[in-house]
């Protein structure tokens, strides 16, 4: 009987055993590398409904608690064209398409002088990624800004510490997904547009496609 081309190689032989156990080694360390990299982002990250990942040294801005009891009796516009919908109280009107950037005014009036308060979403040209949408919403905010998430949205949140100066001021906050980014501005009027009014509606605010 001739001989086996491994039995008349032995150098041949030991290679492919060492080669084979090389093999289940990587497998194994590839599996536990898995395990723990999916173990590190759920310890790291904030998982959230639209995916996207916030690192939880930046923390996240609460919402106040009272939002969900109020919001039972609000109203809600759907934007079709754009892919949004954003709910608000009875109390408070809604217009479309106001000029080339304001999508849409959420406003109400006081006074006897026919005063308006209002938030209005900015459409902003899309950057070309989320990063690139983060960055410029950055750059456009003061260095104090705070982190907010959204239901499918990362947020920017600029404070104004005195709402009621400088012609009714107000808070903003950036609104970011893949593809696209609005800017929220508050108009606070005679100061009845609360900073927790304003994050209670721009809690709402959801991306519909």
């Amino acid at each position: 009987m001739n001989p086996t081309i491994w039995e008349s190689n032995p150098k041949l032989k030991k290679l492919l055993l060492v080669l084979i156990v090389v093999f289940l080694l990587c497998g194994i360390l590839l599996a536990f590398f898995s395990v723990w990299q999916k173990q590190y982002r759920q310890e790291i990250y904030y998982e959230t409904e639209g995916g996207l990942p916030v690192h939880k040294s930046q923390k996240i801005l609460e919402v106040p608690s009272s939002t969900t009891s109020e919001v039972k009796g609000w109203k809600t516009y759907k934007n079709d064209e754009y892919g949004f919908e954003v709910s608000y109280p009875a109390s408070f009107v809604p217009e479309a398409n106001v000029d080339s950037e304001v999508v849409l005014s959420l406003y109400r009036s006081y006074g006897e002088g026919n005063g308006v308060e209002y938030v209005a979403f900015h459409k902003i040209p899309d950057q070309g990624s989320f990063k690139k949408n983060l960055d410029y919403a950055k750059i456009n905010l003061n260095s104090n800004f705070k982190n907010f998430q959204g239901s499918n949205w990362k947020g920017l949140y600029q404070v104004d510490e005195n709402p009621k100066q400088g012609g009714g001021g107000g808070d903003s906050m950036y609104i970011v997904a893949p593809g696209k980014i609005y800017l929220a501005e508050q108009y606070n009027g005679q100061g009845n547009l609360t900073h927790e009014l304003f994050l209670q509606i721009i809690t709402t605010f959801k991306f519909t496609k």
